[in-house]
């Protein structure tokens, strides 16, 4: 999880400054192959696989050029269940695309499912409507994924987006409602300590009361994101039961109050864990050997007061290399000092936020690379924001980095400085609890705003290297989504010999 900040210093304190520290490696840019693939398949990226395999299914789709000509209309396309349910390849010139029109039928030839056009009373019902815009040519078969829902009987085309005849319904209107169930839209959101959690699996119980008072119950699992519920038209109350990280919230809702177009949210609040310690190991010959403990110090009011930083000398006796003080401004964290264990100074940094809370200014004051100052500004982006940092070294030297963020984390990194040193970094996450999340610890390289727990990353640089990256994450969680325990392996990013493997030990108040 701090592994974003060990490259980003190593870019920046190492790369940048790299005549104080080892030889600059130097390595010539990829030359990248041209993109020539122009075959591309349609993946139901949401449709569940598991036990549920849907014999004969074809979808009717259409694909549009740039100027809104069909140039795929209407055309019917088998599924094949390949983990999820795809087109075979097709292939389209060179040229901006969208997918306009998705629909699903079974052997029967009777809907099954639609993907809904953005603005549709249905749209909600997925994160991504359509269109879905795709360009060709590309170095590989692209995936274009599309989100369907189940179409219920009585629900009609306009409802996603399509007009009449889309589902094959009949002439003459709609045909009569005789389906005995109904559709709702839930998402489980819970809000830990003061970070909310929006995209994460749960356990559901609904249980269903009828006219007669008799009742009924069922257990269902959650998806990550907004959920399609079929609920029965005969029942006049229902009760959502749902647990997720030893947690567990609940609503009671009556028929007539229930709506099919409303998102509803069910998760509710609770406190967040505070980290006490973490414990770095370091495998040698097959036994993890101790390497350095930071524990963590809290005030009456909960907020983090001192970081404590252990490290072992050669002969094995643990030491307090330096410890941090933080300095609060109300509920804002308004700077830090770092001292070695004589308490001599070692770095000073300051940080200031605009009326939203957001950090604009950063600056430190470093015993050994002098003074460093960030400037960060905004950006949003479709469904994400763009975190864009200009950093200035007492050396003259600038870096700019743009960090992409997306559902609450870090996804992409892109890093230069002036003279031509660049990193790029593309991440992936689990759905878990980072505990560094809630714990106010702003740093000079953003490397702990995200609050779910890494478990891949594709970096590239060019210029000068760290000395390691990490490559696999293996975590251990407890009962309540926190991290117990995670095993990292580094490898060499020149060569991409394995290098060593670390364990970290997470521990909690």
């Amino acid at each position: 999880m701090k592994q974003l900040s060990l490259n980003l210093i190593t870019l920046v304190l190492v790369t940048v400054f790299n005549a104080c520290s080892k030889e600059k490696i130097e390595k010539p840019l990829p030359q990248p192959g041209q993109p020539v693939n122009s075959s591309f398949r349609i993946v139901i990226d949401n449709l569940p696989a598991a036990g549920q395999s849907h014999e004969g299914l074809y979808a009717i789709a259409t694909v549009t050029n740039e100027q809104e000509e069909a140039v795929m209309a209407d055309r019917k396309l088998p599924l094949t269940l390949d983990g999820k349910y795809s087109s075979a390849e097709l292939k389209l010139p060179a040229g901006k695309y969208k997918l306009t029109k998705f629909v699903v039928f079974g052997k029967d030839n009777k809907v099954m499912f639609a993907a809904p056009r953005l603005g549709s009373d249905q749209a909600a019902g997925v994160q991504k409507p359509l269109s879905a815009a795709f360009s060709l040519p590309t170095t590989e078969v692209l995936a274009v994924k599309v989100e369907v829902l189940f179409v219920i009987a009585g629900e009609q085309p306009s409802h996603y987006g399509y007009p009449a005849g889309t589902f094959n319904e009949q002439p003459g209107g709609p045909a009569p409602d005789n389906n005995p169930n109904f559709r709702i839209k839930l998402k489980t959101v819970i809000s830990n300590g003061n970070v909310v959690y929006d995209s994460i699996a749960s356990l559901l119980k609904i249980t269903t009361w009828d006219e007669r008072n008799e009742w009924s119950s069922r257990e269902l699992q959650l998806e990550p994101g907004t959920n399609d519920i079929i609920l029965p038209k005969s029942a006049l109350k229902f009760k959502f039961q749902v647990w997720k990280w030893g947690h567990t919230d609940e609503m009671t809702l009556l028929r007539q109050d229930l709506d099919s177009n409303t998102v509803y949210t069910i998760g509710g609040r609770r406190a967040a864990k505070r980290l006490k310690s973490e414990l770095v190991y370091t495998l040698v010959s097959g036994a993890y050997k101790a390497e350095s403990k930071n524990e963590f110090i809290y005030g009456p009011n909960g907020k983090l007061n001192k970081i404590i930083y252990r490290l072992k000398r050669k002969d094995g006796t643990p030491y307090i290399a330096n410890t941090e003080d933080f300095n609060y401004s109300g509920d804002r964290v308004e700077s830090t000092v770092k001292s070695d264990e004589f308490g001599n100074f070692i770095s000073f940094t300051t940080f200031q936020y605009d009326a939203q809370g957001k950090l604009v200014d950063i600056r430190q004051t470093d015993n050994s690379t002098g003074a460093t100052r960030a400037a960060v500004s905004y950006q949003a982006l479709d469904g994400s924001f763009m975190i864009q940092a200009r950093y200035g070294f007492s050396t003259g030297m600038m870096l700019n980095s743009n960090m992409t963020m997306t559902g609450g984390n870090m996804v992409k990194l892109e890093a230069a400085t002036a003279n031509g040193n660049s990193e790029t970094g593309l991440y992936q996450y689990d759905f878990n609890i980072n505990p560094y999340a809630n714990m106010g610890w702003p740093d000079l390289m953003f490397s702990r705003n995200s609050k779910n727990n890494l478990t891949g990353q594709q970096k590239t640089y060019h210029g000068s290297f760290p000395t390691a990256d990490p490559y696999s994450f293996e975590y251990k969680y407890d009962d309540f989504g926190y991290p117990l325990e995670l095993i990292k392996s580094f490898k060499s990013p020149t060569t991409g010999q394995h290098l060593f493997t670390t364990k970290t030990v997470y521990n909690y108040y």
